[in-house]
């Protein structure tokens, strides 16, 4: 994936769980106030549904349980209005609160390849998420899975 050469890009030596493995992380530099971008990407190599739109709501039903993420609303979701890696792809948007961070906005795109979902998202500050959003498209746009 392709990324601007003012980020930092640290890949992953941490062993996950059994079903999820974060490949690799990307940070944009710390704006003025503090905030940042961060993007990682990450492989679900035992997703519950190999349906793209079961996978989709099965993600949304992750994050609601999750207790980092108070206040989940979904903004918006869709299916192949994205592509990943050339293959159709789902999309959402949400906004919670992180209990450290705050008030908070977060984009996942994620598509199905030999029975594992590829997915990429996107955290920033409510402040600062429209202006790399153009950034974080293109880096998308460039992302490959390499067998």
């Amino acid at each position: 994936m392709l990324y601007p050469s003012n980020w930092t890009q640290q890949n992953s030596t941490a062993a996950g769980d059994d079903r999820f493995i974060l490949v690799s992380k990307f940070f944009s530099p710390e704006e003025a106030d503090g905030y940042f971008a961060y993007v990682p990407i990450a492989i679900d190599g035992m997703p519950q549904s190999t349906n793209i739109e079961g996978y989709l709501n099965e993600s949304i039903d992750i994050l609601r349980q999750h207790p980092n993420f108070e206040d989940l609303q979904v903004l918006s979701s869709s299916m192949g209005n994205f592509t990943l890696a050339g293959m159709p792809a789902y999309t959402f948007e949400i906004t919670y609160t992180d209990q450290e961070f705050g008030p908070q906005n977060m984009l996942e795109v994620g598509t199905i390849f030999d029975n594992r979902v590829y997915y990429i998202q996107y955290y920033a500050d409510l402040p600062i998420y429209r202006k790399y959003f153009p950034i974080i498209e293109r880096m998308i746009e460039s992302f490959q899975i390499m067998q």
